[in-house]
Parts: structure tokens; sequence; C-alpha cells
């Protein structure tokens, strides 16, 4: 990356290039990427999960596919798109190309030869799995991407941070499972005892993921608070213009209202997961994954920084 047109805010309160688009982008790709992920997991784990896996296999590739109307609104035309696949040796944004466009492929095939029209994977077992553990290693991808073309902007510390892809990749997983349990609890059979099996396991591995992410999200922002180049973009979140958004709409409504839910479902008391407690805790937990999303970006400061010897150009349109 040799140019950046990032700046920030007047009165110090974020960069002011990236916004909501951005957000949503770096969202859709995460959820989608999570949601085939888990689908095509369900799908090894055989009988039993067959809605599940259905669901998820289904929902990941449109969802990335979704996502790039959010990137090519943000690069203002659709050429621009389809040139950032062109230079994958200094840009995030095509090494992305080259990560979604066959991640969508793959999730593609696998919807026509198993979910609609054609069923012919069901009779093909080796194949399935093996054409579903390719598209798991792409989702993986996707998954990490999304924080690794945050990291590539060097003067802001903020995103140049190692944890950010692990934070984005626990997101995605959770949000993933989330929108397959949304999913799940409006289909027409929610009532039926198997698919209340398949919610309660998918509740079961979120609460787990979730737990993580919250202590992610926790040494994320005290590493970034320790360091004086990125404290002024913690102090946003923490208790600066964005801590409302920070407190009240990621900790509480996106992380621990969900998570609470989850575990009141898993408790021992507990047989089933209730189908309204399900759709409760998907809706505020994606609705946590894309403000975790949207305060990672807008919170980020741009500080001074050389290269070779000289100022990076801060004029422009940010290239990734």
């Amino acid at each position: 990356m040799t140019n950046t047109g990032l700046r920030n805010s007047p009165g110090g309160s974020g960069q002011a290039v990236w916004g909501w688009k951005v957000a949503a982008y770096l969202f859709l790709a995460g959820v989608g990427a999570g949601a085939y992920a888990a689908g095509a997991v369900a799908d090894f784990l055989g009988t039993g999960w067959e809605t599940a896996s259905r669901t998820g296999i289904t929902l990941g590739p449109l969802l990335v596919l979704v996502s790039t109307v959010f990137l090519i609104a943000d690069l203002g035309v659709p050429g621009g798109f389809l040139r950032a696949g062109a230079r994958p040796r200094s840009s995030w944004i095509s090494r992305g190309v080259l990560i979604l466009t066959p991640f969508v492929i793959i999730g593609l095939i696998n919807i026509f030869l198993l979910v609609w029209p054609w069923h012919l994977l069901q009779g093909a077992p080796t194949a399935r799995l093996a054409l579903e553990g390719v598209g798991i290693a792409l989702a993986l991808l996707t998954m990490v991407y999304t924080g690794l073309l945050l990291g590539a902007v060097r003067p802001i510390l903020f995103w140049n941070n190692a944890m950010l892809p692990v934070l984005f990749l626990l997101s995605a997983l959770s949000t993933g499972l989330m929108v397959l349990m949304l999913a799940l609890s409006l289909s027409p059979a929610a009532s039926g005892f198997g698919l209340h099996a398949q919610l309660y396991g998918l509740a079961r591995a979120d609460a787990l993921i979730l737990g993580f992410e919250a202590v992610v999200v926790f040494f994320y922002l005290q590493g970034c608070y320790a360091s004086p180049a990125s404290r002024p973009s913690a102090e946003l979140l923490l208790t600066g213009s964005l801590a409302p958004i920070f407190w009240a709409g990621l900790v509480a409504s996106g992380i621990a209202f969900p998570l609470v839910y989850e575990l009141v479902a898993l408790s021992p008391a507990s047989k089933e997961v209730e189908t309204a407690l399900a759709m409760a805790a998907s809706i505020f937990g994606l609705a946590g994954g894309l403000l975790l999303r949207y305060l990672i970006v807008a919170g980020g400061m741009r500080v001074p920084l050389k290269a070779a010897g000289m100022l990076l150009n801060t004029s422009g349109k940010a290239r990734f």
C-alpha cells in the first residue's frame, strides 16, 4: 500500500473517509463466511443436522455476494471493483477479490448440487465433503481477511493490530451461527423437536465463541489503550463520542444480552432452546456484530507515519 487518503474527522472523532458502507461490507462478508462454515460443519455431523446444514450453505455465498454491493458503493463505480482484483501484490482489496470470488463460486456450486435445483451430492458423501472442505478453508480466509484488510492501513495503529483478525474471525463465526439460528427459528417447522435440537447445538457453540470474543475485545482495547499511538482510538470507544454505542450497543446488547440468553438456554434446568430466545439472541447478536465493525472503522484515528523517509500522502481516497 503506497497511498492512504484517510483523514481524521474534526474534533478528533475518528477517520472521516470510510463509514457505514465499509462496515456493512466487512460485516456481511464475515456473516456469510461464518454461516457457510457452520452449515458445512453441520453437514459433517450427519443425520439430524440437515436443516441447519442446507440453510448455512445457502445463506453463506448469498450474503457474501450482497456484501460486495456495499464495497462497490464505497468504491464509487462498478469498474473499481473489477480493477481491484488486478493488483494482488500491492492491494488487500485485490487479495480479497481473489479470496471472495472462489468462495462464492464454490458456495454456489454447493447450493446448486446439494440444495437446489439438483441434489447430485446427496448420494456422493465423499465428493460433498471434499467440496465443503474447500469451502470451509475459503470461508476461514474470508473471515480473517476482513481484519487484515484494515490492518494494512499503517497510519491507523488502531487497525494495525495482530488481534484484529482474530477478533473478526471470532465475530464472523459467532454471527454466522446467529444468522443460522435466526433463520431456523423463523422456519415454519420451528416447533419441531429436531429443529430445537439443532438450535440447542448452535446456541451451545455460539455461547463458547461469544465468550472468547468478549475476552478478545477486552484485550484488544487494553492493548490499544496501552499504546500512545492508538490510545486516542481506544478512548473514543471507551469514554469518547462512540462510548454510548460501544457500551450500550456492543457490550450490553450485542454481547452480554445474547450470551446470557444462550447460557440460560443451556442451563441444566433447560431441556431445549426456546425459539423466541434463539430469535432474540440472534437479532441482538447480529446487531452487535455490525456495531463492532462500525466502531472499529469509525474509531480509527490516523497518526503521522513515515515510509522510506517520506511522509505518506494523505489526500484523496484511501487505497488498500
